[in-house]
């Protein structure tokens, strides 16, 4: 029986060693990080900002980041969904919002849309919509009675300080009730 108690420590011991390399976390892809495309109210946002995973939030409020908010139309302009969300980490020097506006007509029609962005982080502050990039931005689901909004989009932003610094936007997604 003495003969064996080494071995068994050994078989132990090797067991126990496949066990904790095995346990290493997994890395994972920025695209993985962003939620799942919904259009449940999930009051999920975000996307892939210069292929890093971007999600608002903050270390300074205690409120969420996003807000979607419904503007009807009073006769003078069109009716109009604005999405803003941040984030702001200041242990971090973190400072980024972006920022996007649908403007539809009475029948729910979409007729124009714009992006806009902001990012301290970034280099200068504002962030223009680059018209002349591919962009797109997907209306997944607008329902007045249960006020929820949800979508997809990609865009890119130009610096109004240098045309040369760019910011890209890709699977961007968001599920969100309005007010």
């Amino acid at each position: 029986m003495k003969q064996l108690s080494p071995y068994i420590f050994l078989l132990i011991s090797t067991l126990l060693f496949i066990r904790c390399s095995t346990d290493q976390e997994v890395e994972l892809e920025p695209i993985d990080l962003l939620p799942p495309t919904t259009t449940e109210q999930a009051n999920t946002f975000g996307c892939l900002f210069n292929g890093e995973a971007w999600l608002p939030g903050s270390d300074i409020f205690l409120f969420d980041h996003t807000r979607v908010m419904f503007f009807p139309s009073n006769g003078n302009n069109s009716n109009s969904i604005q999405v803003s969300s941040q984030r702001r980490y200041t242990d971090k020097d973190i400072r980024d919002a972006l920022d996007i506006v649908l403007f539809f007509n009475d029948s729910l029609e979409i007729n124009s849309f714009y992006f806009k962005g902001f990012s301290e982080t970034h280099g200068c502050w504002e962030y223009s919509w680059d018209t002349l990039s591919d962009s797109s931005l997907e209306v997944l689901k607008l329902d007045f009675e249960n006020q929820i909004f949800a979508a997809t989009f990609n865009f890119n932003l130009i610096s109004d300080c240098d045309s040369t610094d760019l910011i890209s936007i890709e699977e961007g997604r968001m599920d969100y009730v309005f007010f």
